[in-house]
Formats: structure tokens, C-alpha cells, sequence
């Protein structure tokens, strides 16, 4: 499956991904069947067909909670982030933006919460709200990341001025 969808191969990354959540039902384990969950959200993000994304995701999302397990908690809460931005629903992309900063901070994963950061100034941007924007994308640039991230931090700076 990880194949397939890395290779942008949708249809059997989605078969695959489906057989394996079933098996991880027949075995009851909530944190993978959550991880293929997520994952089908995401393909489907891809698609550009939001409302299975979301319902994936929303799945996936309460499946991570009943684990609690943080992490893919906040894997989803950024998809999902993701997935409503892409739709135009910006104050709701923000509000899972936001909590995924928080459950990374709380993991103390700079890296992750530095991307959640320009999410976070990206959707601002969106909303027209330039002063926050630039407050997040700041704050994503002080947190780090790769030469690739800040790049892209950068480049959503520059936005904000054009």
C-alpha cells in the first residue's frame, strides 16, 4: 500500500489499505486499523474527495483517541487540518491546526511543530489575518526544521507581502 500511494498508484494503495484495516479489525487493534484509516483519509485528500477524507479521518481520529495515542492523534488533527483548508473552510482547518500544535508541544517535537506553525500563518494568510500570519510563520521559522522546511516557511512569508 505505501508503495502504491508514494507512487501516486490511488486505487490499489485504497485496496490494500482496506484489506489491511479489516484484518486489523478481525484482530482489534484500534491503533493500526487508525493508521490505515488515516492514511485512506489522506488518499483521498489527494483525490480531492473531501467528504471521504474527512470521514476517513474522523475515524482515524477517534480510533488514535481511544488508544490515546498522542501522536497519531496529531497526525490526524493535521490532516484533517489539511483537508478543510483545501475545502475553504479556513476557521475550522485553523481550530485542528491548532490543537495539533498542542499535542506536538506536548511531545516536545519541534520539527512537527514547526510545520503546525506555517499551517497555522498559511491559514491565517487565507482568512486575510497578515499580523497573525506573520506572527505563525515567524514562530515556525524560530522552531526550525529542515533546509527544505524553512524554505517553504519562507516562501509563505514572501507571501504575505505580495
Amino acid at each position: 500500500a505505501n508503495a502504491h500511494y508514494r507512487l501516486g498508484n490511488y486505487p490499489p494503495a485504497l485496496e490494500y489499505c482496506s484489506q489491511s484495516r479489516s484484518l486489523y479489525e478481525e484482530l482489534k487493534d484500534k491503533r493500526n486499523m487508525a493508521r490505515c484509516m488515516n492514511r485512506i483519509g489522506t488518499i483521498y485528500k489527494n483525490q480531492q474527495n473531501y467528504k471521504q477524507a474527512l470521514d476517513a479521518l474522523n475515524e482515524s481520529f477517534n480510533l488514535y483517541t481511544t488508544t490515546n495515542d498522542s501522536g497519531g492523534i496529531a497526525v490526524s488533527s493535521n490532516n484533517l487540518g489539511e483537508t478543510y483548508r483545501n475545502t475553504g473552510d479556513y476557521t475550522t482547518a485553523l481550530r485542528y491546526f491548532q490543537q495539533t500544535f498542542a499535542l506536538d508541544s506536548a511531545l516536545q517535537d519541534t520539527a512537527s511543530m514547526a510545520q503546525d506553525a506555517a499551517n497555522i500563518g498559511e491559514t491565517y494568510r487565507r482568512l486575510k489575518q497578515y499580523d497573525m500570519a506573520r506572527r505563525s510563520l515567524l514562530q515556525a521559522l524560530q522552531l526550525g526544521g529542515d533546509a527544505l522546511s524553512r524554505s517553504e516557511i519562507l516562501t509563505g512569508l514572501a507571501r504575505l507581502y505580495y
